[in-house]
């Protein structure tokens, strides 16, 4: 089960790996960062949104979704910094 995978807070799906500081950023924040394997479910969600990465809530609600890993990872970290307006902003611009 998802649940089982992400635990009970924020998480960034991708199906690209993320670079070494992006990935070690959202983990000290406490994200989970799950990579898809080609063809699973949740390569197939995502592929079907056209997103290459979704920021996921702890409630399973996605905050935002996109092709632009980098700024998926930049949002993801601005919500738990506490710069959740300006994070979805700067996604939204790309």
């Amino acid at each position: 089960r998802l649940d089982d995978l992400l635990g009970n807070g924020f998480a960034l799906i991708t199906s690209r790996s993320l670079g070494a500081a992006d990935e070690a950023a959202l983990r000290q924040r406490g994200f989970v960062v799950l990579v898809t394997k080609p063809g699973d479910a949740l390569a197939h969600w995502l592929c079907a949104a056209r997103a290459t990465a979704a920021v996921v809530r702890p409630d399973r609600t996605v905050l935002c979704a996109g092709r632009d890993v980098a700024a998926l990872c930049a949002c993801a970290a601005g919500v738990v910094d506490g710069r959740f307006g300006q994070a979805l902003t700067s996604v939204a611009r790309r």
